[in-house]
Parts: structure tokens; C-alpha cells; sequence
């Protein structure tokens, strides 16, 4: 019910304070007390009773808990959240009593384990991004089967999941998890051990990061249809069942935040939003190394180096496509140091649009400054920020 309250706040209620006349692009409650606090501080009280058990329930009520604190930006209380969880989910599935997998329970606790170990890699970042101590829970990974969603409850769920195909994003977004982190281990584990790299670059060689992009290149192209789109219609509506996609002027995603966003039936664009901004935001990931080449090593860019750093600067330059604060905040560095290093902006200059980085620029500039009233990370951002971009 919390998270249903941020869900309507978030949407169409009132902007957040921010004592400016251009008012916020953030909906609902206040930097103080956000959407749905008096029905999350309840369940908190009532949840005290049940912190030591390690049930179905307890590990559904702790991801609840956690997304809550996720959509307060109050990431360690997140991070706790989602730790409990997996500890619990870690002593369900490793018992002595063997889980009939083929039970509607034994579905359902599948899904709680592999929203655990979604949590901890790819879906919160917090372990492989800020280096957060991990549960463990990925070892478990070859004994836990992935759900097979075993049929709709009722007529409604089974028309929900035809209209939204919500199996095929958990599956796809579990195949990406491993891909994320193969990306972050294989980069790291090049970087310091690679053999082909020049005498003084330091970064992975070009050959584990051409093969890290084939492997997602071949992720997408093995999506099932429905979630299959083109990189040109990325903000528009996947097709509908009967293979017709909705005109270019019913896009899913717009960059307006005076105007209450148009609401689709079954969370179909938050399914969406969240599988194509993980691919894209894993493309600029591969490569980002670069972007760190062109500014440290100029003089050792090859041809192939340039081109690749263009991709990750095109890919950057599209904020809805890698949407998240603290992505915003690397990224707008990023676009500062076009302005600074030669190589960089002869890239810019000749490989991009003109002003693409500049309306890009602008708009995280103007989500950073709206999400500092309701998040630390944003606020000691933009402290930055405002001196890199005076206006």
C-alpha cells in the first residue's frame, strides 16, 4: 500500500517544494516525508515480529521494505533491507527439507531468490558499484531453477501477463545480471593483469572489450519479439499482440516534467524503461574505458579507439536511455571534459550532432537539481555540478 501511495504521489501529485519559481520535476509528500510513510512506518512496527524468521513471507516483506527505501533514495537502509532478505532466502533454499521446485511455493520461491540476487547485482548496483559486502546468495544460483511462472491465478492475470509479458523481462533481466557482472570482473581483472595493453595504458585491451560487446550485442538479439525494439523508436511503445506498434506520438518516455505522464496498462513502460535503460547503460559501461584513454593516453588512439569512444559518448548523450542520479553525475563529467580535452571534442565536434551533448547536459542538469531537495547523492552532486555548468 506504500508503495502503491508513491506509485499515485509519484505520478500526478503535487510537485515537491523547492523554493523556486520554475517549480519541481518531482511528484509527491516532501524531502521530509515522502509518499506513503504512515502505511510503511505501520508495516515497519508490525515487521519487528517477524526479523528472525525465514518463510516465503519474510523474504517478500523485506524486498517490499527495500523498494520502499529505494524509491526514498535511502540507500544503506535499501541495502540492509535487501541483505535481509537474502539471508533469509539463503536458509529457505539450503535447508535440509528439499522444495518441490514444481509447486506453485516451490514457483514462487524461485522468484524470491532470483529477486534477491537481482537486487543485490544489477537491479540496486550497490555491491558491484559502491563495493558493499555481498550475501553470498549467487552460490546458490545452480541449485535454484528460474521460475517457470506457473499459471494466472485468475482470467485478469492471464490477460495482464499476455498484454505485458513480465516472464520475459525477469528472464531477460537475469540473463543481463550475469552479463553485468562478468562485464565489471573481466574489465577490472584486464585492467590489472592484461598482457596486450601498451607500455603505460593501463586500461582493459581492445579484445576483451570487443568480445564483453558482442556478448550483450548477442544478449538483445536473442530477446523474445515482444521485447525487441530499434535504437531510433528506444522511447516508444513495444508492439501489441497483434504486432502494431502505437503511433510515434503515444511515446512511452518524454522529457517534459511540467506534464502528468500518460499511464499504461499492466506497468508495461516500466518493464520497458527498466530492460532498455540496463542494456544501454551496460553498452556505455564497455565502453567507457575509451573515453579514460582518449583523456590520458591521446597519443595512443587508434582509429578503432576513437570509434569506440564515439559509441560511448552517443550513448551517454541520451539520458532517458541510462536514467539514474548517480549515472547522471559521471556522465555530465564526462561531457565537461569534451570541453576540455582536445581529442574529446574533436570526437564531439565530428561525430555528433551539433548541441547533442549541450540539450543532454541540460536535462540531468535539471533532474540532478530537482532530486538534490530529496537526495543526498544529488545534493553533494550538484554542489559540483553548479561549478561545472554556471548559469
Amino acid at each position: 500500500m506504500a508503495l502503491g501511495q508513491c506509485a499515485l504521489d509519484g505520478s500526478i501529485g503535487e510537485p515537491v517544494p523547492d523554493g523556486s519559481s520554475r517549480g519541481s520535476g518531482i511528484r509527491g509528500g516532501t524531502a521530509e516525508r515522502p509518499p506513503g510513510l504512515s502505511l510503511f512506518n505501520e508495516a515497519r512496527r508490525r515487521m519487528g515480529f517477524l526479523m528472525t524468521q525465514c518463510e516465503l513471507e519474510n523474504i517478500q516483506i523485506f524486498s517490499l521494505a527495500a523498494i520502499y527505501f529505494a524509491q526514498c533514495a535511502l540507500y544503506m537502509d535499501l541495502w540492509q533491507m535487501a541483505v535481509a532478505a537474502a539471508m533469509a532466502c539463503k536458509i529457505l533454499v539450503s535447508c535440509d527439507e528439499p522444495i518441490d521446485w514444481s509447486t506453485r511455493r516451490g514457483d514462487h520461491i524461485k522468484r524470491a531468490y532470483w529477486h534477491c540476487v537481482l537486487m543485490e547485482g544489477s537491479r540496486s548496483g550497490l555491491v558491484l558499484e559502491l563495493d558493499l559486502p555481498a550475501t553470498g546468495i549467487s552460490v546458490y544460483e545452480d541449485m535454484v531453477p528460474p521460475p517457470d511462472f506457473a499459471g494466472p491465478y485468475s482470467s485478469q492475470d492471464m490477460l495482464e501477463n499476455e498484454r505485458s509479458h513480465y516472464q520475459y523481462h525477469f528472464l531477460a533481466q537475469m540473463a543481463l545480471r550475469k552479463l553485468y557482472a562478468r562485464v565489471h570482473s573481466t574489465m577490472y581483472d584486464a585492467s590489472v593483469n592484461g598482457t596486450e595493453r601498451s607500455d603505460d595504458y593501463d586500461g582493459p585491451p581492445v579484445s576483451v572489450i570487443r568480445e564483453l560487446a558482442r556478448q550483450l550485442d548477442s544478449w538483445r538479439e536473442l530477446l523474445p519479439s515482444p521485447l525487441q525494439w530499434n535504437d531510433d523508436k528506444a522511447y516508444e511503445m513495444p508492439p501489441t499482440n497483434n504486432n502494431q506498434s502505437l503511433s510515434a506520438s503515444s511515446a512511452m518516455f518524454v522529457p517534459d516534467y511540467d506534464s502528468i505522464p500518460v499511464t499504461h496498462g499492466y506497468s508495461l513502460d516500466i518493464l520497458v524503461a527498466v530492460l532498455r535503460t540496463r542494456f544501454y547503460f551496460l553498452k556505455y559501461m564497455i565502453y567507457r574505458p575509451f573515453v579514460y584513454k582518449a583523456l590520458h593516453y591521446p597519443e595512443q588512439m587508434t582509429a578503432e579507439d576513437v570509434s569506440n569512444c564515439k559509441i560511448c559518448l552517443k550513448v551517454s548523450s541520451e539520458p532517458l536511455k541510462v536514467a539514474q542520479m548517480n549515472r547522471f553525475f559521471g556522465i555530465l563529467l564526462i561531457f565537461h571534459m569534451t570541453t576540455q580535452s582536445e581529442l574529446l571534442g574533436f570526437i564531439r565536434d565530428n561525430h555528433l550532432e551539433p548541441g547533442e551533448l549541450e540539450e543532454s547536459a541540460g536535462l540531468m542538469l535539471d533532474w540532478i537539481r530537482d532530486m538534490k531537495k530529496v537526495e543526498g547523492i544529488a545534493e553533494w552532486g550538484w554542489k559540483i555540478l553548479k561549478r561545472l555548468y554556471p548559469t
